[in-house]
């Protein structure tokens, strides 16, 4: 009996599996497009992945015609497609910002632009320079304060040893960032320069830059910068899917400035005068700290047994509770830290009467 060997070369297994993910991100797309959800867009980019970056990776391949071979795995090997990068390009996201002439769109949990302190200003100076000529920017991020942040912290702690803190400090100092962005534009340019928050991780990321979107699924256990970028036109099917996904998203985000403070009043009537006000959270002990700058307004609170807010609860969301002002006067490394706190989510420390708010009871 004449055994055949079902053996190939490296090279071919890999070739073949570049063929097969390639197929099966083909049909996974037409799927998702069909089905117009993000789960079948990640599994297209997934699919699309494998099909650029072989699975196998110790495949060895052969290095030159002797024979010779390396252990270099394959992934290193495979040329970078011309319409997508192996993580995400900051230089040429930076780079292409300077052309844009109408419209950004950003979707992302943070944006590494702002999170690398080197690009940080030239990226503030691009979004500023397209919103005072005229231009649109529209930004989603993930809420600092959401529940979610602890879970996908605790995920990429696996391979990333990124903690709670450090990945919140890093969503915190985006939009901080964006905050003192919006401060420093007129009344009108704001109006065209808007962020909103989500309180979900997205299953996509969008950095639309005109009439173009750099794109990639958002990996379970690998922070979204750190995957392969698609890099599309907006009339491509994968341009019009991340499209509607921001679109979607953009509706059920709130705005900025209404998530970065809180709402309060003396009392629960309707008639009663309402106030806006910067508050923080002291990592660990869990407690809320506001900010009054107006004595007048600062004594009214100091007045109160009981005050009503909109503070975010533990699991993130908000709604009307009552809470039970003190004054932090005698402890000067309590007042520090909080001073700290206040810098790093406002850039600023807010002048004024700064409360500890201990939540009280439900509205009733």
């Amino acid at each position: 009996m004449q055994i055949v060997s079902t053996r190939c070369s490296p090279a071919l297994a890999a070739a073949y599996l570049g063929i097969s993910a390639g197929a099966l991100s083909c049909f996974v797309l037409l799927v998702a497009a069909a089905r117009g959800n993000v789960t079948g867009l990640s599994l297209f980019f997934l699919a699309a992945e494998i099909a650029l970056v072989p699975v196998a990776a110790n495949v060895v391949v052969n290095a030159a015609r002797d024979g010779k071979r390396s252990a270099v795995p394959a992934r290193h090997l495979v040329a970078p497609s011309r319409a997508g990068f192996r993580r995400f390009p900051a230089d040429f996201v930076l780079d292409r910002l300077k052309m844009v002439t109408a419209e950004v769109r950003i979707l992302d949990t943070y944006s590494a632009l702002l999170a690398d302190q080197t690009r940080r200003s030239a990226v503030i100076a691009g979004l500023q320079h397209i919103v005072r000529s005229g231009g649109d920017v529209q930004i989603i991020l993930l809420d600092a304060e959401s529940w979610v942040v602890d879970q996908r912290s605790e995920v990429l702690m696996l391979r990333d040893h990124l903690s709670v803190q450090l990945y919140r400090q890093r969503l915190q100092d985006n939009l901080r960032e964006l905050y003192l962005l919006q401060r420093s534009l007129s009344p009108d340019q704001r109006g065209r320069f808007k962020v909103r928050l989500i309180d979900s991780v997205p299953g996509v990321t969008c950095y639309q830059l005109d009439n173009r979107i750099l794109t990639t699924f958002t990996p379970l256990a690998l922070c979204a910068d750190d995957a392969p970028q698609s890099w599309v036109t907006t009339g491509s099917a994968v341009g019009r899917f991340v499209k509607e996904a921001f679109n979607d998203l953009w509706e059920h985000g709130a705005d900025l400035q209404e998530m970065l403070f809180c709402n309060w009043s003396p009392s629960a009537d309707r008639n009663s005068p309402c106030w806006r006000a910067p508050y923080v959270r002291l990592d660990g002990s869990g407690a809320q700290y506001m900010a009054i700058r107006d004595p007048d307004t600062a004594q009214l609170v100091s007045s109160r047994d009981v005050i009503v807010a909109d503070l975010p609860m533990d699991d993130g969301t908000r709604a009307l509770q009552w809470y039970r002002p003190r004054p932090i006067h005698e402890d000067p490394l309590l007042f520090a830290e909080i001073e700290l706190a206040f810098q790093l989510k406002y850039g600023f420390v807010d002048e004024g009467e700064v409360f500890e708010v201990v939540r009280a009871h439900a509205l009733a």
